[in-house]
């Protein structure tokens, strides 16, 4: 009788046009249905490491992930198969971003350099100067690179020409650096301090604007849409945040409750997001961070890492301290 259901709705929307609003509603409980447990596949071809980001193309063909004391691993057919590039060099590799045709990549390596490749991540080249980096952010065409790091206070390192030059932006008053994202032509951001608060910008970080009137202090994790207005912020040991007008106005999300929050992404529209908790499970939302759903069969680890891919098919997860990463597509 269930497989008939959404027929049956529909010939009453045809009858009586007042349903409609009904009708769609009923649609998309059944779309959320779909989407509360996805099949996650244990990719044990790239081997149990200490995998601490990752990070994919558009369409999700294409991953590099980073192992901390190891190399940059990177597949071609969705986490398939792996590749150990070894021209990547075995370092504490803390971040990597890729462009949208996963061509370019950039890496930073904590206590070490910043490091770019042309070429899908087989050859490297040593960027910028040794420094506690923290995390990285690629515009859509890897022009424009951003990096933190904390050792450095209130400092950003930026590139407009693909990582060969490097400038730095100062955010008055902030301290400790941590995670940046923005937009996808690199003008829009949002940058965390820890501790501290957080920090927009619209105009490519010349000018910064304090964002901590509700989400305060403690953020580990942000991700932002390719236009740069919808965030999500992942606050350890509380909830996460959502803004969906540049980080003006934030919303605290319930439904997960308090997690060790580690990690967030989402896809290119801001339509589907996750987040991990350090040794918990992955969430995910498929409404734009209004709903989520706990991803139980994904198992309880000591998850550190997670990429959605921009048009929101393929999800990429990683496991510290010796585990796998695990690859799910959403119907």
């Amino acid at each position: 009788m269930k497989n008939f259901f959404p027929l049956i709705l529909f010939i009453v929307f045809l009858l009586f046009p007042c349903c409609e609003n009904v009708y769609q509603s009923q649609l998309d409980s059944l779309d959320a249905e779909k989407t509360i447990n996805l099949k996650w596949i244990e990719r044990t071809s790239a081997g149990m490491r200490a995998w601490y980001a990752i990070t994919s193309s558009y369409d999700g063909v294409n991953i590099a992930a980073a192992v901390m004391g190891g190399y940059i691993y990177t597949s071609a057919d969705g986490g398939v198969t792996w590749t150990e590039q070894a021209g990547s060099g075995s370092r504490n590799w803390g971040s990597v971003s890729s462009t949208t045709d996963g061509v370019k990549l950039v890496a930073l390596v904590n206590g070490g350099y910043a490091y770019t490749s042309t070429d899908y991540g087989v050859t490297w080249v040593q960027r910028n100067s040794s420094r506690w980096w923290s995390h990285s952010f690629s515009s859509s065409d890897g022009t424009v690179l951003y990096g933190t790091a904390e050792s450095t206070g209130n400092i950003i390192y930026k590139s407009t020409d693909s990582g060969v030059n490097w400038s730095t932006i100062t955010i008055p008053g902030a301290n400790y650096l941590t995670f940046i994202r923005g937009s996808a032509n690199g003008n829009n951001l949002i940058c965390s301090a820890r501790p501290g608060a957080l920090y927009t910008s619209t105009d490519g970080g010349n000018n910064w604007v304090i964002r901590d009137a509700v989400i305060g202090t403690g953020i580990w994790s942000l991700a932002s849409s390719a236009d740069g207005m919808i965030y999500l912020a992942a606050k350890r040991d509380s909830y996460l945040y959502t803004s969906n007008d540049g980080g003006v106005n934030w919303t605290q999300v319930t439904g997960p409750g308090v997690q060790t929050w580690i990690r967030a992404d989402m896809s290119a529209d801001g339509r589907v997001m996750g987040a991990i908790a350090d040794g918990g499970y992955i969430y995910l939302s498929f409404d734009y961070g209004v709903t989520w759903k706990e991803q139980a069969s994904a198992g309880i680890r000591a998850w550190s890492c997670i990429d959605i891919c921009g048009n929101g098919t393929r999800i990429f997860a990683g496991v510290n301290s010796g585990g796998y990463i695990y690859t799910c597509g959403v119907p």
